[in-house]
């Protein structure tokens, strides 16, 4: 059972507690499962009145900005199996990329047991097991598994394109988004070729590179340091990250990113609910 009404009294079905409400006759059912799917029915005096059939997607493939925040995601989808107060019981889950033996983040009821950039999904007791990078890395990219699902997500990551309007002298950072050996190379403009700025964690022309907040740091912006900065997997040679630092006295400057390129990072929450109408004849 799903649901029953008696006398406007609302009974929730074994893993349904606190996701359901009644309006009139209609029934919706709040943050949405991936167990919840499959065949609804509804009855009204001993009486069949409707039938719906819910289907729940999960992406396959993402594709996501570095620097981005992500949500790769994960339902529980076991049988439904509640304690007294009504609850789904808690469950022991995992987070695994590019077949490693060692999962990339492991809760246990509810309960942090691995560390590192990822966070779990407020609503693990939900069922909602989705892992989350509030800044994702250009080391993030692969395919990740979660132990309740057979299937894998595969996440792939695109260029990172950002302008910065400095003033002369000011200090700047330019974030490398990854843990992994880089090359960052500098082009004062279109007509000049690209130069080694840092390699093997080692930068020049007064930059410095920080390990703790993976960033190379200038001091004092000078007309020199304005132009383009690539950022290159040292292995792979992938562009993964574009800055172009320019003068906010220029404001018509030759460096401009290319034409659709979104500089803002624009985080979007769906709220997933279903609305089930039940009709009396």
């Amino acid at each position: 059972m799903v649901a029953k009404s008696v006398n406007g009294t609302l009974s929730q079905g074994c893993g349904f507690k606190d996701r359901l409400y009644l309006e009139g006759v209609s029934l919706t059912i709040t943050h949405t499962q991936y167990d919840d799917h499959g065949q609804y029915e509804c009855w009204y005096d001993g009486q069949h009145q409707k039938s719906w059939s819910l289907q729940i997607d999960i992406p396959k493939n993402l594709t996501a900005t570095v620097g981005q925040p992500v949500w790769i995601p994960c339902y529980e989808k076991k049988l439904k199996k509640c304690s007294k107060d009504g609850r789904a019981n808690e469950i022991s889950f995992e987070w695994w990329k590019d077949k490693n033996p060692v999962p990339v983040f492991q809760m246990e009821k509810g309960a942090k047991v691995a560390k590192g950039r990822a966070e779990e999904s407020p609503d693990v007791k939900q069922g909602n097991f989705s892992l989350y990078f509030p800044k994702v890395y250009f080391s993030d990219s692969g395919t990740y598994r979660c132990s309740e699902h057979d299937d894998s997500t595969i996440l792939q990551l695109k260029v990172h394109k950002e302008e910065i309007k400095v003033s002369m002298n000011e200090d700047v950072s330019l974030h490398l988004y990854t843990v992994d050996p880089v090359e960052v190379y500098f082009q004062k403009d279109h007509s000049s070729k690209p130069v080694l700025l840092c390699g093997d964690n080692l930068c020049e022309q007064n930059w410095k590179y920080n390990s703790n907040t993976q960033t190379i740091e200038l001091v004092a912006v000078m007309e020199g340091n304005l132009g383009t900065y690539t950022v290159k997997d040292k292995t792979k040679k992938y562009v993964f990250c574009e800055y172009i630092l320019i003068s906010l006295a220029d404001s018509k400057s030759d460096y401009q990113l290319n034409t659709g390129i979104g500089i803002g990072f624009c985080l979007v929450t769906f709220a997933c609910s279903i609305c089930v109408y039940c009709l009396t004849v």
